[in-house]
C-alpha cells in the first residue's frame, strides 16, 4: 500500500476513534489526559492491519503522545490527523 493510501486509512481510523471517544464521554469537547490510552485501545487491531505491524498498547500510547507533542511544538499549522498518520507511518 502506498503511503498516501496508508495516510488516508489512518486518518479515517483516527476520525472514527475521535467520534467514538466523544460518544463514549457524551461531549464534544473534553480534556482527557488519558486520550492516548483510550485511542490506543480503540484502534490497535485495525492499525496493526493497516501498517502490517504488531503494537503493544504502551507503544501506541507513546507514539500518539509523541506525535501530539511534536505536532504542537514544531508543526502546529499542519492538520493534526494527517500529521499523526504520517508520524505513525514513519515510526512503523
Amino acid at each position: 500500500m502506498q503511503e498516501a493510501d496508508l495516510n488516508k486509512n489512518i486518518v479515517v481510523l483516527l476520525e472514527e476513534a475521535g467520534k467514538a471517544h466523544r460518544t463514549e464521554f457524551k461531549t464534544e469537547f473534553i480534556e482527557d489526559p488519558e486520550w492516548s490510552l483510550w485511542f490506543s485501545e480503540h484502534m490497535k487491531d485495525k492499525l496493526e492491519v493497516i501498517l502490517n505491524r504488531h503494537y503493544t498498547i504502551g507503544e501506541l500510547v507513546y507514539l500518539l503522545t509523541s506525535a501530539e507533542k511534536t505536532h504542537k511544538k514544531s508543526y502546529p499549522e499542519k492538520d493534526w490527523l494527517s500529521y499523526c498518520a504520517d508520524y505513525l507511518i514513519q515510526k512503523r
